[in-house]
């Protein structure tokens, strides 16, 4: 696929899936899966990535005209889909350490790295910030280097440095 375009990277992927809906889970399994309901299923993980989800929900999220998949037939094809390596189950965060998630960290071969949190408009700004300290203050300096840069990237507004030294920058500052 290395220099490939889009389409032909999208139509592979596409592809893909398809082998694994069809052929594939029915493989691992030893049980005839329905195409149809494994691309749904793989659909609604797409749609909750990040996020804790119930079986209850996956299942739910799947329904169509042929009925919804019970819990126990969801739970299957996660299974298969996790022996095919096909989605891994990764566990959630800590909930102590949930309310200092940021939106983007960008790290340098050196180690220095930077800090994002990126909201729609100005207004969010402060809280943004403030999330930002909150993260920078609970990091260990022993194993890692302080942030070299604390940003909150909007959708509008004007670029500046607020005196506690996180940056704010607009969407149309940023150029190639």
């Amino acid at each position: 696929m290395i220099g490939a375009g889009a389409s032909e990277g999208l139509r592979f992927v596409s592809d893909y899936i398809s082998l694994i809906a069809e052929v594939d889970i029915s493989k691992v399994s030893e049980k005839r899966r329905d195409p149809y309901k494994v691309t749904r299923l793989l659909q609604s993980i797409a749609r909750n990535i990040s996020t804790e989800v119930t079986l209850t929900a996956l299942a739910k999220d799947t329904s169509g005209s042929d009925g919804r998949l019970d819990d126990e037939t969801v739970a299957d094809y996660l299974s298969a889909l996790e022996r095919l390596m096909t989605i891994e189950n990764l566990p959630a965060w800590n909930t102590h350490i949930r309310s200092l998630e940021i939106d983007a960290i960008i790290e340098y071969a050196d180690g220095t790295w930077g800090a994002f949190e990126i909201k729609l408009g100005i207004g969010a700004a402060d809280q943004a910030a403030a999330n930002l300290i909150k993260f920078a203050d609970k990091i260990d300096s022993q194993k890692v280097k302080a942030p070299a840069s604390l940003t909150v990237m909007t959708g509008n507004g004007f670029a500046h440095r607020r005196q506690d030294g996180v940056n704010v920058v607009p969407l149309s500052t940023l150029t190639i």
